[in-house]
């Protein structure tokens, strides 16, 4: 009955305008269909936007990184050009497991592993879950920025998750919310909540796509059934090479929670940006990229 309220995206009239959509393709496994992003060309790294955000926040970071990777950008479940799960709810453990069947679709392993804030909390249970238990494959490394991994603290862990449950047991909030993020400013100061300073052009990627229902509503239905402690109560059994880079003016995860997890894990590397926020890839792609190179170079020692 409200289907017709979440129509699909249409790539045709997307691409034109998209970020890197020349290396775009889309991908069936048995449950899901996947928009990627692949580019580059040597060891695979796999990069793992957060909640909200689509292929489009690697649109700087992902060439650069090609030039020696080769660079496997994907939209989660519900999010720009992908499907959302069919029958069940997108739960790390459940997003985890449909990125193990895209990896096994396309007979990739990964060397290295880029998960932003929900992205991270993805890839670290991917880890957990399917990576550790690959034979014959050398342990990745993982790349984490502002990561989701644990409870907010007061309130917060509480009236979070519970909002967001409310809202998606309304049939038409993702529609709602999508007709709101058109109004002038909306997104903007939405993004300022992040702490971090967007280009014009990156604010106005961000207002089109939360202007699109089907996505508004896959990124709700991630919110809701997110499960922060699959990762938070196992983080000292991330024994691979961690490197984590937080932003001190992220107003979404605050910065304290990555010391805490980096303290927790054995092989943690725990990088700062005190000018930077939520979304510091997108605003200093460049320096993200070189620190992740030199750190990799290390790691591989």
């Amino acid at each position: 009955m409200f289907e017709a309220c979440y129509p699909d995206i249409p790539w045709a009239q997307w691409r034109a305008n998209w970020p890197l959509s020349e290396h775009s393709q889309w991908v069936q496994t048995p449950n899901q269909r996947w928009h990627v992003q692949r580019l580059g060309q040597g060891p695979l790294a796999v990069l793992l936007h957060g909640t909200g955000a689509t292929t489009h926040t690697w649109r700087e970071s992902a060439p650069l990184l090609a030039r020696d990777h080769d660079v496997l950008c994907v939209d989660l479940p519900g999010h720009g050009f992908s499907s959302g799960l069919q029958g069940r709810a997108p739960t790390p453990a459940n997003v985890s497991w449909e990125l193990n069947a895209l990896l096994h679709t396309l007979g990739l392993t990964p060397s290295v592993l880029v998960g932003h804030s929900a992205g991270a909390l993805v890839a670290a249970h991917w880890w957990l879950s399917h990576g550790i238990q690959t034979q014959g494959a050398a342990t990745p490394s993982l790349v984490v920025i502002n990561p989701a991994w644990q409870a907010l603290p007061g309130p917060s862990q509480w009236l979070f998750p519970l909002g967001a449950w409310l809202i998606d047991k309304n049939p038409l909030s993702g529609w709602m919310l999508a007709q709101r993020a058109r109004q002038p400013q909306v997104v903007e100061r939405l993004l300022a909540q992040t702490g971090s300073h967007l280009t014009p052009l990156a604010v106005d990627i961000y207002r089109r796509m939360l202007s699109e229902p089907r996505h508004v509503r896959g990124v709700l239905q991630l919110m809701c059934a997110w499960d922060l402690h699959c990762v938070e109560d196992r983080l000292a059994q991330l024994t691979l090479p961690v490197q984590l880079h937080v932003g001190m003016r992220d107003a979404t995860v605050p910065p304290h929670l990555a010391r805490e997890a980096a303290a927790q894990m054995p092989k943690a590397n725990l990088v700062t940006w005190p000018e930077l926020g939520h979304l510091l890839h997108e605003e200093r792609p460049e320096d993200f990229v070189d620190s992740v190179r030199a750190w990799l170079g290390k790691a591989s020692q």
